[in-house]
């Protein structure tokens, strides 16, 4: 099928070679359990979390906002190893009764194209 591709269940489009690569949790139905998946992240820290947001952009629209950034992470980890790389942030919120609540966040690594290899120095 020229000019098609290879429709994923999660409907992505992926044409020529592509590699779908997923981890656990794909979707948190709680804050509790969104604080939970946190929580485990932090038990692997020793110590703070370097967290700068670079490239804010927000756009608000009545009752509705998207936001997204880079950011850069830095820390140790409890097995001592430094930790240093840099995500992708991108959130979606509602105004609901005069508060703006989060109600999607995606974060993800930057990955090289070519190589479908996470990037985690990618810099801004």
């Amino acid at each position: 099928m020229a000019g098609q591709g290879y429709r994923s269940p999660d409907g992505t489009l992926c044409r020529g070679y592509c590699r779908i690569r997923h981890q656990a949790p794909q979707r948190i139905e709680s804050a509790d359990a969104y604080r939970e998946n946190f929580e485990a992240w932090f038990a692997t820290v020793d110590g703070p979390i370097d967290y700068e947001v670079h490239e804010l952009l927000v756009t608000v629209r009545d009752d509705v906002a998207f936001c997204h950034s880079l950011c850069h992470v830095r820390s140790k980890r409890t097995n001592g190893e430094k930790a240093d790389y840099w995500v992708r942030v991108t959130s979606g919120l509602r105004k609901m009764s005069d508060r703006w609540m989060i109600t999607h966040e995606h974060i993800s690594m930057p990955i090289d194209l070519r190589t479908m290899q996470p990037q985690p120095e990618f810099q801004s």
